[in-house]
């Protein structure tokens, strides 16, 4: 049914005024003519001047016509079934019920309107005879993404109700009971799965570093549920990629559920590590797929080749060569000046060509040979990170050859030397470098003085002020520990000296005086610089990474890769190869280009097992990167972790949106659940639609055409 409304701009009296103004005037003018025509051609004239400047006048005063269209609009039921893993159960104990409760709904939908869904990771909407191909091998489970479409249906969709079809175990998404809260139409659940909780153990969260480092201990902290156990025994056993390391033992309390054991995982090499946890019992379980958890660790060497440099022995070279020494990790070699020039070491070039990071001590004095000085410029030439301390006997016209190389320029010198305290920069608080145990910025607060000369300096655009100094309480804006990255060349400066002060007359003192000690604040802030020095935080100009590090069996492995230019501008021609092998099998693929510097690519049908993967990429037949990883095929699917119906998080759902829980024992017909419990009505649903005359071009065309042929009439007439 259809109504219409007609609205001009402007008043209707003042449009019939002018619409007569027109029709008189134009009657008036043609009364006479000189010379006279014929009534015909008369009437003619007045019809299409009167016509033309109507449909201007028309035009004018902005008529919209409104057309107002209704119809009814059916209501809708929509159906969500859950075609995960899980639904069916173990052994597919359920499939019977399952496949009774589809050929009903299939039923259902032959006789009323009604949308389908299936769902596991993603909702995807089907017809209503694809409901005989539901195949339940869905990964994940995503509730909370069924209720989101159940809020997007708007009035007009009329979906007064909503049918779900589910085990409630949900391992994808957000917690479906925040969503529910926007559903403003009923949900009726039906729930499938074995109600009585069976024995199990389940290792349902890994808990450990992403990053290691060689002999350096990691925790691995291991969350465990029980179910239906109130005695017995419980083993977890550490691999590190499939190599038993390590086990724990626990015992089983009655009413207790919830469990934690926590591995010391020591990496012997480094790589990519798959270590897992799995957990054996000596009781039975009917389902063991989930006593098994993954995690993924990426372990570096970070073994260094240091070498100290140093002007003269001193004090603060004794202890840092002490804390140096003492450290696995690192192969220390030292250049120290004796007698003015000349260098306890003979293996200078060596030395220097081998090191991974550079220490200067107290360097250079007035002494320091250029050569040596050269010499070390073209290894901070290479990029490799620097340690700057400054001293006493530095000669700063000297250090100024360093200039490109250090984070600071030097604003004026005095050699004379004063006392101060060290003072962390507010905005320095939590920094990697200044990160201690157990501790927080206040510990700066106790920590004995130190040396400094008046020596002032300006931070280069790249640095950070990382402590300041504090002289006599006052603080001042002067910079005691400075950092730079400058892409990949990272450098560390202390302005002061004596730092050994704060060892020993802080924490060896204390334990002299058999006092708490705290934390050696020396040794663990020569550590962390160590560290941050030795990290390279750049992210690679190739990347390869797959989506996910667990798999399910048949489950598609997608490839994504980046690749960048030397000025990290995105590479889009290059050719992307990979080769992913495991102990039985190797298989290669090529990754497409989809723009920007990216690419992408998925293989399936992998087995079960761990799989390495090494990349490389090809650029005008030049290899220009390469990167290696690491994923996992088929040993615990999330779906198998719980497989008994979630049935309390099953009822509230149902509650809170106004609808009822259903178990699927109780229900014979979809229909008898929704019967008496809908309000079926159609809603009128209303379009509107305004047709603007001014917009039609042709109604401005006529009045032209018309006062052509007027004009073309009165020329051929000889009409003044």
């Amino acid at each position: 049914m259809n109504s219409y409304n007609f609205t001009i701009v402007g008043s209707y009296i003042v449009f019939i005024v002018l619409f007569l103004l027109i029709v008189g005037t134009t009657i008036f003018s043609y009364r006479k003519t000189i010379p006279p025509i014929s009534k015909t051609k008369r009437n003619l004239l007045i019809l299409l001047r009167i016509t033309s400047l109507s449909i201007l006048l028309f035009l004018i005063f902005n008529p919209i016509l409104n057309i107002t269209s209704s119809k009814d609009i059916l209501p809708q039921i929509s159906y969500f079934v859950d075609n995960s893993q899980s639904i069916l159960g173990l052994e597919n104990q359920n499939e019977n019920k399952l496949n009774d409760l589809i050929k009903d709904l299939k039923n259902q939908l032959s006789n009323n309107e009604g949308n389908v869904f299936r769902f596991d990771s993603e909702v995807i909407k089907i017809e209503n005879e694809q409901l005989d191909s539901l195949d339940f091998l869905g990964n994940y489970t995503n509730l909370s993404a069924v209720i989101s479409k159940i809020s997007s249906f708007s009035f007009r969709d009329n979906n007064v109700a909503s049918v779900i079809i589910t085990d409630g175990n949900y391992n994808q998404g957000r917690n479906p009971l925040i969503d529910i809260d926007y559903s403003n139409t009923p949900v009726f659940i039906i729930g499938v799965g074995d109600t009585i909780t069976n024995p199990d153990i389940a290792l349902y969260n890994i808990l450990t570093n992403k990053i290691a480092y060689v002999n350096s201990a990691i925790p691995v902290d291991i969350s465990i549920e029980v179910n239906s156990i109130d005695t017995g025994k419980v083993i977890l056993i550490l691999y590190e990629n499939n190599i038993s390391i390590d086990t724990i033992d626990f015992n089983i309390f009655q009413n207790q559920k919830q469990y934690n054991a926590v591995f010391e995982y020591i990496p012997k090499s480094s790589g990519n590590k798959r270590i897992s946890v799995k957990a054996i019992s000596n009781f039975e379980e009917k389902n063991l797929k989930n006593n098994q958890i993954t995690e993924f660790i990426k372990v570096f060497d970070d073994k260094r080749n240091v070498c100290l440099i140093s002007g003269s022995p001193n004090l603060d070279l004794t202890f840092l060569s002490q804390v140096l020494s003492s450290k696995d990790n690192i192969n220390l070699s030292k250049i120290i000046q004796r007698k003015q020039s000349e260098l306890y070491n003979s293996n200078l070039e060596k030395e220097l060509t081998e090191s991974q990071l550079l220490i200067l001590n107290n360097f250079p004095n007035r002494f320091t040979d250029v050569r040596l000085i050269d010499r070390i410029k073209i290894e901070l030439k290479k990029g490799k990170p620097l340690l700057y301390m400054f001293g006493p006997d530095v000669d700063i016209s000297k250090l100024k050859s360093f200039a490109e190389y250090l984070p600071f320029e030097i604003i004026s010198h005095n050699p004379r030397e004063f006392q101060v305290q060290a003072n962390i920069v507010e905005s320095s608080i939590g920094e990697s470098i200044l990160r201690f145990k157990d501790t927080d910025e206040n510990i700066w607060k106790d920590q004995p003085t130190i040396l400094k000369t008046e020596t002032f300096v300006k931070l280069k655009p790249s640095s950070k002020m990382l402590l300041n100094l504090k002289l006599n309480n006052n603080i001042l804006n002067e910079s005691m520990l400075i950092s730079s990255e400058v892409n990949d060349s990272k450098v560390v400066a202390f302005m002061a000296y004596s730092l050994y002060r704060w060892k020993m007359l802080g924490y060896a003192k204390d334990i002299a005086n058999n006092k708490n000690p705290g934390i050696d604040l020396y040794d663990e802030l020569i550590n962390n610089i160590l560290k941050w020095l030795s990290l390279k935080d750049k992210e690679s100009q190739f990347v390869v990474n797959t989506n996910k590090k667990e798999y399910s069996s048949g489950e598609s492995i997608d490839f994504n890769a980046q690749l960048y230019d030397d000025s990290y501008n995105p590479i889009d021609e290059a050719e992307i190869g990979i080769s992913i092998q495991n102990d039985s099998e190797i298989r290669d693929i090529i990754l497409t280009s989809i723009g920007n510097g990216k690419y992408k690519s998925n293989i399936s049908g992998l087995k079960k097992g761990t799989y390495s993967f090494k990349a490389n990429a090809k650029y005008k037949n030049k290899i220009v990167g390469y990167d290696n990883g690491i994923f996992d095929v088929g040993e615990t699917p999330l779906e198998f972790l719980k497989t008994d119906i979630n049935e309390k998080l099953l009822k509230e759902l149902a509650e809170k949106s106004g609808g009822k829980y259903f178990r699927i024992s109780d229900v014979k017909s979809i229909n008898d659940i929704l019967k008496g419990n809908i309000d079926y009505k159609s809603i009128p649903s209303f379009t509107k639609q305004d047709i603007v005359f001014r917009d039609k071009i042709w109604l401005l065309i006529i009045p032209i055409i018309l006062l052509s042929i007027e004009w073309f009439i009165r020329k051929r007439s000889s009409l003044l």
